[in-house]
């Protein structure tokens, strides 16, 4: 995702500016830092010109004009279990956030979300050939790892080989010996576009072929992971972060997982300027807590979410200031397609019977953004292409619609509808980490009501909600997905992050079609999302505006848009 952006740290395929966005979207079902465009996503695709008008409050400031050193101390909201970056357990959790700092990454995204190489770690790109596509790149000789291990070229291999899905027996070079033992990496699918990857002309070169014509191959190559840690899936699951696998500006020092505190230190072996800070804390405050520890001083940055007394809390500090920016989120709706959803007339009830209007200003009506329901889950209204595909479904907010679709579906129409001797009841799973899930549940529970759907709220904590979801064991849930996420993520049949359990041959042969170019990758998604719409396999509700508390006189850090967050001057203005 995962989840303030960060530098482009990413898994393949896991383009994000801000790297906590899919841990917040997924376990927590809210945008924990604001601005993020998560892992996996790609707001706007490499060398495309610029959509939309560029965004970002961080209080801007040379390096010059901060203080030399200090600590800052960030509020998040999950206590993580796997502290591997690839691993698709980690998409789950606040790890992703946390170690945004210490990851490498090729890309940085300026504040129209335009890629650009990070000289950091890549000293040169150059695409070899087209159809297929064949790309060279080149590592800077004096990236390392932070135990001072070189980068090399297999760096670039690892992740690229060892998480293909389309393993052979003889399996792919540096490490896995069958395709049975193929690595749960949080994204097995990009990967399969990798014919293969071979060395360059030295140790820090390294020729990528993929299996045909890909322009938007950034979204699959997008950072090294250290090559020995992909030889043992065994090993790939970690209880604490693994040095080795770092090489940014910062160094994790310390994890307590009893307190829920991770610590950082500047990387004595950072190769580029050194980090303006000393150090950076990333300590555990569930939402609720957030704001008061903020006004006790005990942390720096915190999310404010759509709460607006927690902002007031913080904003009632003397140095208390919100930075705000447009949101990408997208709060969405998502049916399990199992059980009693399994039927797409009565997913498309209950996405009918649904006000997003109502639902969008209850939950960001006093916020003063923008909270028009979402028409197009891929392309954004400013971004070339876009349509408004929701007709697929039908007249939305229409209740009489609904009404039909339940009795086409066999329910009856009592007060209580029944079909057979089962009662018409669905589950809504939300988690007390969500600032607008109890009143979501409210709204949505007299809605759907109204036209005869019982619809129970069943609140759980955060962990037990990212357990549940990952597992598939709800029947509605309201998450915030990424907006730009590449869309094999959500829907493709065989991706580890399928949250519906949507599965179809045609489905997923558009969903190969993407990144072919834009003007197919723009046909493309509309065709995918006219059929989304149509299976009402999710509902987008609105687009998520996102806000950030932080102490006044921190710098280069807070509501960031679309641009990449350089770590290495966040710091403290003098």
């Amino acid at each position: 995702m995962l989840g303030t952006s960060r530098p482009r740290w990413t898994r393949p395929g896991w383009t994000g500016s801000r790297a906590g966005a899919l841990a917040v979207v997924l376990a927590l079902a809210v945008a924990l830092f604001g601005c993020l465009a998560l892992p996996g996503s790609n707001p706007d695709r490499a060398g495309s010109p610029a959509v939309g008008p560029a965004t970002g409050d961080t209080n801007p400031a040379l390096r010059g004009q901060l203080k030399d050193g200090g600590e800052l101390r960030i509020a998040m909201t999950g206590r993580p279990a796997e502290w591997n970056p690839w691993h698709r357990d980690a998409t789950w959790s606040t790890a992703v956030e946390a170690l945004d700092p210490v990851l490498p990454h090729y890309w940085t995204s300026d504040e129209h979300g335009v890629l650009s190489r990070d000289p950091h770690y890549l000293a040169g790109e150059e695409v070899v050939s087209t159809d297929p596509l064949v790309v060279r790149l080149r590592l800077n000789p004096a990236a390392v790892w932070a135990d001072g291990h070189p980068m090399t070229w297999e760096d670039i291999a690892a992740p690229l080989t060892a998480c293909r899905t389309d393993l052979t027996a003889d399996g792919p070079a540096l490490g896995l010996a069958r395709a049975a033992t193929v690595l749960p990496c949080a994204d097995t699918v990009g990967p399969s576009r990798i014919a293969g990857v071979e060395r360059g002309g030295d140790e820090h070169e390294a020729v990528i072929s993929f299996t045909g014509a890909y322009p938007q191959w950034r979204d699959l190559v997008s950072a090294p992971g250290r090559a020995e840690l992909f030889a043992d899936p065994t090993g790939f699951s970690w209880t604490h972060p693994d040095v080795r696998a770092q090489a940014g500006p910062f160094v994790v020092e310390q994890w307590d997982p009893a307190t829920g505190v991770l610590s950082e230190r500047r990387n004595a072996r950072w190769w580029g300027e050194p980090a303006v800070l000393d150090r950076l804390t990333f300590r555990w405050v569930p939402t609720a807590l957030q704001a008061r520890a903020f006004v006790n001083n005990e942390v720096d940055v915190v999310a404010t979410g759509l709460g607006t007394s927690a902002a007031a809390k913080v904003l009632g500090v003397a140095d208390g200031a919100i930075r705000t920016c447009p949101g990408q989120a997208q709060r969405t709706l998502v049916f399990r397609q199992d059980g009693l959803l399994a039927s797409a007339d009565l997913r498309r009830a209950v996405a009918l019977a649904v006000d997003r209007d109502t639902l969008a200003s209850l939950d960001v009506g006093g916020t003063g953004s923008d909270s028009s329901p979402i028409h197009n889950r891929f392309l954004a209204p400013s971004e070339p292409g876009h349509r408004d595909n929701s007709a697929a479904l039908g007249p939305l907010g229409d209740t009489d619609a609904a009404r039909r679709l339940l009795a086409a579906d066999g329910w009856s129409d009592d007060p209580v509808r029944r079909r057979g001797g089962t009662e018409l009841r669905l589950e809504y799973l939300w988690s007390t980490d969500d600032p607008v899930g109890a009143q979501d549940a409210r709204a949505l529970q007299a809605q759907l009501g109204a036209v005869g759907i019982g619809l129970v709220p069943v609140e759980v904590g955060a962990a037990e909600f990212a357990a549940r979801v990952r597992a598939g064991d709800f029947e509605l849930a309201a998450l915030n997905l990424p907006a730009g996420v590449r869309p094999e993520l959500w829907f493709r049949s065989d991706s580890a992050v399928n949250l519906t359990g949507v599965g179809d041959a045609q489905l997923d042969a558009w969903l190969d079609q993407l990144g072919a170019g834009p003007r197919l990758e723009a046909e493309t998604a509309n065709r995918v999302d006219e059929w989304l719409w149509a299976e009402a396999v999710t509902l987008p509700l609105y687009v998520v505006p996102d806000a950030v508390g932080t102490r006044a006189s921190v710098a280069n850090y807070g509501a960031s848009g679309r641009a990449s967050v350089r770590w290495d001057v966040v710091g403290f203005l003098r």
